[in-house]
C-alpha cells in the first residue's frame, strides 16, 4: 500500500521557508491581532486583555474553591470613622497577626473622634496604613517616586511595627497597564530620593510583617513587579459590626480592612469582573505568603516554540499528499490551536508556569496563508520563467 506521506530533504527546506514567512506575518500582524482580540474579548474602553485573562477565567468557573487561611477581610462600607476606630480597638483584643487598614482619612474633622482614632492605631501593635505614591516625574530616576495621598497624622502620630518603617505603611497602587486596565500585579516596592528608604507595596509590607522568610523569598526573586495569582481562591468576610462573632476566625489571621462595595475603588480583574481594592491586596498578599507565584517562560521560548510547532505542522502539510489532505489539515489545525489553549492552561493552572502561546496560536494561524503565499509564489516563479523561456526560443 502506498503511503500518504513523501518526505525528502526538498520539502524539509520547504517548510522551512514556510515557517520562516509564517514567523514574518506573525510579526507584522501581531499588533493588529492584539487589537482585534481585546476589542473581542474585553471592553472598548479598556481595551486590555492578556491570555493569562482567559485562563483566570476559566479556572474560575471549576468549582473547586480554596479558602484562605491567612488572610480575611472586614467590609467598611457603613462605617465612619468612629466605627473604624471601634473596631481596630477591638480587633487588638482578637489577636491578628496584622491588621491592613486599606482607607485613608486625609484632613481632621470631629477632633474628640480623630483622637480616638490616633490613639487606637498607636496602641495597635501590628499595622500597616495605606499611602498611595506618585511618580517624581524625574527623567534621570523615571522609577523614583514620592508619598502622595496618606492619612493627615501620619507624620505625628508614633507609629512603629517591628520590621517595618516608623509608621508601617504600604502603598496601595495598582500597577496597570492603563488607566482603568486590568489589575494583573502587584509591585514589590518603590523607590524614593532618598536612596536608603523604600516603600514596600501595601501586600508586601504585610507580608513583612507576619512572614519575613516568605518577605524576604519575594524580594530575592528580584522581580519588580509580581503576577498576581487570582483563581480558585476565596476569603472570610465580615461585616465591621459582625466581627465579634468570628473571634477564632481572626485570631492569627492577617485582617484587611476596605471597603468591598465602593465605585471609585473597583477595579477591572482577570476573572471577568470588577473587584474591590482590598480584595485584589487579599490576592496579592496571598500571593506572597503562599509563594504562589507565576513563572514566566522567556520571550524568545515563546517564539522558538511558535516556529517548531508551525514547522511540524507545515511539514506535515507539505508531505502528506492524499485528494482530501485539505479538509484534513484545516480540522487539524482547529485541534493544534485547541491544544494549545489546554496546555497552556495546565501549565498555568497546574503549575503555575506561564507559557504565553500567543505567538504560537498566530503562527498556526497564518501557516496555511504561508503555505498559500508560498506556492502562489512558486507558481508565479514558473510561469515567468516559462515565458521567459518561450521568448528565448
Amino acid at each position: 500500500m502506498k503511503s500518504p506521506f513523501q518526505f525528502s530533504v526538498a520539502k524539509v527546506f520547504k517548510a522551512l521557508g514556510m515557517t520562516a514567512l509564517a514567523l514574518l506575518l506573525s510579526m507584522f500582524m501581531m499588533q493588529p491581532f492584539a487589537f482585534s482580540t481585546t476589542a473581542l474579548l474585553s471592553s472598548h474602553e479598556k481595551k486590555d486583555f492578556k491570555i493569562t485573562d482567559f485562563y483566570n477565567i476559566v479556572a474560575e468557573s471549576r468549582a473547586v474553591r480554596q479558602l484562605d487561611d491567612n488572610v480575611v477581610i472586614v467590609n467598611i462600607d457603613n462605617a465612619d470613622r468612629a466605627d473604624i476606630a471601634s473596631l481596630i480597638d477591638q480587633l487588638a483584643i482578637y489577636e491578628p497577626a496584622a491588621i491592613g487598614l486599606d482607607v485613608t482619612f486625609d484632613s481632621p474633622r470631629d477632633s474628640l473622634v480623630d483622637d480616638y482614632l490616633i490613639s487606637v492605631i498607636e496602641a495597635s501593635p501590628r499595622i500597616v496604613q495605606a499611602v498611595t505614591v506618585n511618580p517624581l516625574g524625574n527623567s534621570v530616576r523615571p522609577d523614583c517616586f514620592t508619598v502622595g495621598e496618606r492619612s493627615f497624622f501620619m507624620d505625628s502620630a508614633s507609629l512603629s511595627t517591628p520590621g517595618c518603617p516608623a509608621p508601617a505603611v504600604g502603598a496601595v497602587n495598582l500597577p496597570m497597564k492603563m488607566a482603568g486596565g486590568v489589575a494583573r500585579e502587584f509591585a514589590v516596592k518603590y523607590s524614593t530620593p532618598d536612596s536608603t528608604l523604600v516603600i514596600p507595596s501595601f501586600p508586601a509590607a504585610l507580608a513583612a510583617m507576619v512572614d519575613s522568610a516568605a518577605h524576604a523569598d519575594l524580594l530575592a526573586r528580584g522581580n519588580d513587579l509580581e503576577t498576581i495569582y487570582y483563581p480558585s481562591r476565596i476569603y472570610r468576610e465580615w461585616d465591621a459590626t459582625d466581627v465579634d462573632l468570628h473571634a477564632d476566625e481572626i485570631r492569627g489571621r492577617v485582617v484587611l480592612i476596605g471597603a468591598l462595595d465602593d465605585l471609585g475603588d473597583k477595579h477591572a480583574s482577570p476573572l471577568g469582573h470588577a473587584i474591590s481594592g482590598v480584595e485584589i491586596h487579599a490576592r496579592a498578599l496571598s500571593t506572597i505568603l503562599d509563594r504562589n507565584y507565576v513563572t514566566a517562560t522567556p520571550g524568545w521560548f515563546n517564539i522558538l516554540a511558535g516556529a517548531f510547532v508551525t514547522f511540524l505542522f507545515l511539514l506535515l502539510y507539505v508531505t502528506f499528499v492524499v485528494p482530501w489532505k485539505a479538509i484534513v489539515l484545516r480540522i487539524l489545525q482547529v485541534v493544534v490551536l485547541y491544544l494549545i489553549l489546554v496546555i497552556s492552561y495546565r501549565l498555568f493552572i497546574g503549575s503555575n508556569i506561564l507559557v504565553d502561546f500567543s505567538f504560537t496560536f498566530l503562527m498556526v494561524t497564518f501557516g496555511l496563508f504561508a503555505f498559500d503565499i508560498w506556492t502562489g509564489g512558486e507558481s508565479l516563479v514558473d510561469y515567468l520563467g516559462k515565458k521567459i523561456t518561450g521568448r528565448r526560443s
